[in-house]
């Protein structure tokens, strides 16, 4: 591949923060008679926590636009990031 060819490229990728995990376990030894003692009590948010993405692109040339959202990235959120954030850095690079 050709330096023409490689800054004619863009990678994009998202992630996904989970901002509470429900999914760690907490092992507590203690005796019978402290079953409710404060020390021994994990609070837990009930119906689980809230997520959090990002979604980027880059270039030969440098970084291009991105994006936060709320969720998960579903099919309708996807192809309206590609339409509104990939094209555009696109347009913005390659003219």
């Amino acid at each position: 591949m050709n330096n023409y060819e490689l800054r004619r490229i863009v990678f994009s990728d998202e992630s996904n923060y989970i901002l509470i995990n429900r999914k760690n376990k907490v092992i507590v030894r203690r005796h019978h008679n402290e079953k409710y003692h404060s020390r021994f009590i994990v609070p837990r948010l009930q119906g689980g926590g809230d997520s959090v993405g990002i979604w980027g692109c880059i270039t030969y040339d440098g970084p291009g636009l991105h994006m936060f959202y709320d969720g998960r990235m579903d099919q309708h959120r996807y192809i309206d990031t590609l339409e509104n954030y990939l094209m555009p850095t696109k347009d913005i690079f390659f003219g």
